[in-house]
């Protein structure tokens, strides 16, 4: 099926645009530590944001359920994103 659509369309890996990127043994540790610090960094912002909300609410019922949840999902996020690396770090023997 995917012959036929690229033999109709002449699409073809040289002429579609797209960048050839040669992969290597030390890529895809980088890729994967870059997103693992993204995450991280992100969860702990939103802890911050949730902390703001939190003493910034005026004792506002509405806004303490809003910054209580900010902080439980990122918290969630971030043990989810802790999980994930130790997985990827075991796996990848690098954990014994």
């Amino acid at each position: 099926m995917l012959h036929l659509f690229l033999t109709l369309f002449a699409v073809t890996p040289d002429n579609v645009g797209l960048p050839q990127v040669a992969i290597d043994d030390a890529s895809l540790p980088n890729a994967l530590r870059v997103t693992f610090t993204v995450v991280g960094a992100l969860a702990v912002l939103f802890i911050i944001i949730g902390g703001i909300q939190y003493v910034s609410s005026d004792g506002n019922a509405g806004d303490i359920e809003k910054a209580k949840s900010t902080i439980i999902y990122a918290v969630i996020g971030l043990i989810i994103a802790l999980s994930a690396f130790v997985i990827v770090q075991f796996t990848a023997g690098q954990i014994q």
